[in-house]
């Protein structure tokens, strides 16, 4: 394998290219996890898989079609999205010691530059597309700064970094095979990635575009489909780090269970057809019958000869057979992929339920976020190094101060908050004595919208009480 010194220096862009677009990994075949993400696409609704049911006539030839339940089950979907919200429903704990103000005034610009892109839907969109595509890319570019920094600067503290009057601010876009791109990251041999390339198509013409971050320089090339490639763009990466950030998963995240799902759906359809078709009663007569009942006659009788029956026809044990294995199949699919079951018939009875207990249901699916945290850690970390290394070029001013901050990301993985007994917990250790002030108490409450006013609403009403109460006790 070519390093990244020996790529660059290719004169040919097309052997450029095809060294630069090298995979250890083939590419996601999106087009099979997108029917399998999406219910129209499953295969109980593919008439070529499930015909419709041919109807024929005395003479034995096809007089139509009866069409067959087709039921299609979102479970890929709910997976992915409950993975996603036990990982990043909670937004990351994100900490920051500093020295002096000035580094104080870098972490400012560091934190608004993820409050102003969002990270914190920004992650829980990286998430679902990583789980449903199984790869997944970020980057971070500087575009035309529009008060970014002049916010930052109206703080007294802070205002020093209007000395060097920057231009750019940071914004973030994602790359995804469902968005049309394909990506190409290169690693060296210790698993480093030295070059990340993506691919794709005008939607207005036939042009293709590839374009290639080293941690040197940014290539642009294009060609007419067929033709030759053609680089456009030669660009000085002034940062010196790759500005992509690229994670990869072996698999979807309902691969594992993909075969379960479809016999669930293909269970749940033959019910159905056979619901369709025996819901409503029916009666095997033995013997010749003379009459039947008018419809809605009550105590009614059927007429027939002598020594003829009639009896409905049922079958027992197939609604118990049925109900069973889709109750199995269900719990295999949840547990396989550690999804706790959180549908309103299942925690409609946890009224009750303590802090302890709900974190041990949840136990399941803490744990697949603690093996997600793997990659996810490492993601953060390399998001917040590019962060830094743009801000060190963006504004001179708070550059000397940008490595000396020590950030620490922390995924806190959603649980809901049995607040009652973590405070009866804190009560029984502190000796019953109280744990916050009446104005702390006011501003958490959230009953009212100007949490300060209705403390001092309360104190005031209390010292007239007060007062009231000492006049009267004085009268008597």
């Amino acid at each position: 394998m070519k390093n990244i010194d020996e790529i660059l220096a290719i004169e040919s862009a097309d052997e450029m290219i095809e060294e630069l677009s090298r995979r250890s990994t083939p590419q996601p075949h999106i087009h099979t996890l997108e029917k399998e993400y999406y219910p129209q696409g499953h295969k109980i609704n593919d008439s070529s898989l499930r015909p419709d049911k041919a109807v024929k006539g005395q003479d034995g030839n096809i007089e139509r079609f009866e069409p067959v339940a087709r039921i299609a089950l979102p479970l890929q979907r709910i997976i992915v999205e409950r993975a996603v919200a036990f990982l990043f429903g909670n937004e990351v704990k994100i900490s920051c010691t500093r020295n002096d103000e000035k580094a104080g005034c870098a972490w400012e610009a560091i934190r608004r530059t993820q409050a102003d892109n969002k990270t914190g839907s920004l992650n829980r969109r990286l998430a679902r597309t990583l789980m449903s595509e199984t790869e997944v890319a970020e980057l971070w570019y500087p575009v035309p700064e529009r008060g970014f920094w002049d916010k930052i600067g109206s703080d007294d503290r802070y205002s020093f970094v209007k000395s060097v009057q920057p231009a750019h601010k940071l914004r973030v876009c994602i790359f995804s095979p469902s968005q049309g791109d394909k990506l190409y990251p290169l690693f060296d041999g210790y698993g480093d990635m030295i070059a990340f390339s993506r691919m794709w198509s005008s939607a207005d013409d036939d042009t293709e575009h590839y374009e290639t971050y080293t941690d040197r320089c940014i290539l642009r090339f294009s060609r007419a489909k067929g033709g030759k490639w053609e680089m456009t763009a030669n660009i000085e990466n002034r940062i010196g780090k790759i500005p992509v950030i690229y994670a990869s998963q072996r698999q979807s995240e309902w691969a594992d269970v993909q075969c379960l799902i479809e016999r669930l759906e293909k269970l749940l359809s033959n019910f159905a057809d056979t619901n369709d078709y025996h819901s409503s009663p029916k009666i095997f007569v033995t013997g010749e019958i003379r009459g039947f009942a008018r419809k809605g006659e009550t105590g009614a009788i059927i007429e027939g000869e002598a020594n003829s029956t009639a009896q409905y026809l049922s079958w027992q044990q197939a609604p118990e057979s049925v109900r069973l294995e889709i109750n199995t199949l269900l719990g295999m699919i949840y547990s396989t992929t550690q999804t706790p079951d959180i549908s309103f018939d299942s925690v409609k009875g946890l009224a009750n339920t303590s802090g302890i207990a709900l974190k041990m249901m949840f136990l399941d699916a803490h744990l697949k976020v603690q093996n997600k945290c793997e990659m996810w850690n490492e993601y953060l970390e390399r998001r917040m190094n590019i962060i830094r290394s743009y801000m060190k070029v963006l504004n001179t001013a708070i550059a000397p101060h940008i490595d000396s901050l020590e950030i620490r990301q922390e995924i806190q993985p959603y649980m809901i908050d049995d607040r009652t007994a973590n405070i009866q917990a804190l009560n029984i250790a502190s000796g019953g004595k109280a744990l916050i002030s009446q104005r702390s108490a006011v501003r958490l409450s959230g009953l009212s919208t100007d949490p300060e006013e209705e403390y001092d609403t309360i104190i005031s009403e209390k010292q007239i009480n007060d007062i009231q109460q000492g006049s009267l006790n004085f009268t008597m």
